[in-house]
């Protein structure tokens, strides 16, 4: 009897350890989360304290969204306590900042004398957002595997375009209007075949389009990937941005000479 319950199989000890290996990638991403938060935070407390020293015309807006938006969140975070991860503040302050670039580019002056950051004008802060998006824009439509290689190649070109006439707009302090509008790379083009152009209105609204309708072939695309929801509202964002300065001439200098590159 002794023999027969000596060789009885026993459970798996792994069994316990396979429900909490999890563990460490979560602390790690929650840590991370909250230090995203913090910077994020501390650019916003940055934007506002530099736009309204600044005299921006859209200072007002920026300090008021700013000074609501963090005292809600700590009113928030006081009653509701761990209700509301890192991850969620990250995400809300990230929108609340890019909402402010979309929001005031449609206020006067606010293409060329708005929203301020890390002691850049406007127009560096709008280019370099810009510039991020045709990037992010870029590998949405590379990882979509719907182009053929000869399509990829000509997505990678158009998107190193756009980086690049939107980093020599940075340069050479373009106001950002103009640089959508064709004071950017090769002037002797029309504005619609030049590299700040075509990445934020032809790129980006493309991976918007590729992005969407790949969610909506999903099933269970919030459940699998839900942080391309939120990509896709921020690419979004940046076509406001953008589209603001081909519906308002009125922004940006009275008018420059083209001159060849």
């Amino acid at each position: 009897m002794n023999d027969q319950e000596a060789v009885q199989p026993q459970p798996p000890p792994a069994a316990s350890a396979v429900t909490t290996a999890p563990a460490p990638a979560s602390r790690l991403s929650e840590v991370g989360a909250a230090g995203l938060t913090l910077v994020l935070w501390a650019l916003l407390a940055d934007a506002a304290v530099e736009t309204f020293l600044s005299g921006a015309p859209v200072r007002w807006w920026v300090a008021g969204v700013v000074a609501a938006y963090l005292g809600l969140t700590a009113a928030v975070w006081r009653s509701s306590g761990d209700r509301f991860g890192w991850p969620v503040r990250a995400t809300a302050s990230f929108f609340v900042l890019l909402g402010l670039l979309a929001f005031t580019a449609w206020l006067p002056e606010g293409l060329i004398d708005g929203v301020r950051m890390l002691r850049q004008p406007t127009s560096t802060v709008l280019s370099a957002v810009s510039a991020l998006a045709v990037v992010a824009a870029g590998l949405v439509l590379v990882r979509a595997r719907v182009l053929p290689w000869w399509g990829l190649a000509a997505v990678g070109f158009l998107a190193l375009y756009g980086v690049a006439a939107f980093t020599i707009g940075m340069a050479e302090a373009t106001p950002y209007p103009d640089l959508v509008r064709g004071d950017g790379l090769w002037r002797l083009l029309p504005y619609w075949l030049q590299g700040a152009f075509i990445g934020t209105l032809v790129l980006v609204p493309l991976a918007v389009v590729v992005d969407a309708v790949a969610q909506f072939g999903r099933q269970r695309a919030a459940e699998d990937q839900p942080w391309r929801w939120q990509q896709t509202v921020a690419l979004a964002m940046v076509i406001c941005i953008a589209s603001s300065s081909v519906a308002r001439p009125d922004q940006g200098r009275p008018a420059y000479r083209s001159r060849p590159r």
